[in-house]
């Protein structure tokens, strides 16, 4: 990145058997969730795309085409309502959570997002609103609280997680 050179990477993403190869301008390492990945311009899309260092199979520097300079990209503005590491290039949305008392506290201290906000308590918990991208990652996040936590709206979201929430119900039951 310091040094401005281009990268050819040969790349095999989880879920495919196929190794493919990329021109990349890269433009910023990022760390999620102890992974690396690799931000930068794929030269053939001419969009900015993510690749998991542990998924890269080879890596040639000095390949050759000029660097093209980052002009656009800035990581906070990119990254300002992701969570974690997928950006979808989706707005973002408005996701309001029902969580039970007893953890209420614990988002209190450790939010979940910057954007959090406190929306009402009631004895049986609290209302949360944030304003995030719908990627994996979120999904991810709201499904390892599921047991004390309930996506309200927006109604798309909420269907979703509802469609998951049978599902469990049902694996539970059948593995009884």
């Amino acid at each position: 990145i310091q040094n401005k050179e281009v990268l050819d990477i040969e790349y095999k993403r989880f879920d495919s058997s196929q190794i493919k190869t990329h021109i990349v301008h890269p433009y910023l390492l990022k760390e999620y969730r102890s992974r690396w990945y690799l931000l930068g311009l794929n030269h053939k899309h001419q969009f900015i795309t993510t690749y998991a260092l542990d998924r890269v199979i080879s890596l040639k520097m000095g390949y050759g085409q000029d660097y093209m300079e980052n002009t656009g990209f800035d990581p906070k503005i990119y990254f300002q309502n992701t969570i974690g590491i997928t950006y979808t290039g989706e707005p973002p949305l408005l996701a309001t959570l029902f969580v039970q008392s007893d953890f209420v506290p614990y988002l209190l201290t450790q939010p979940l997002h910057h954007t959090q906000k406190l929306l009402e308590e009631t004895d049986q918990g609290a209302y949360f609103q944030l304003e995030v991208v719908s990627n994996p990652e979120f999904k991810t996040l709201i499904l390892g609280y599921s047991d004390v936590m309930t996506v309200v709206a927006p109604p798309k979201l909420k269907h979703d997680f509802t469609d998951i929430r049978q599902f469990n119900l049902m694996f539970k039951t059948f593995q009884g």
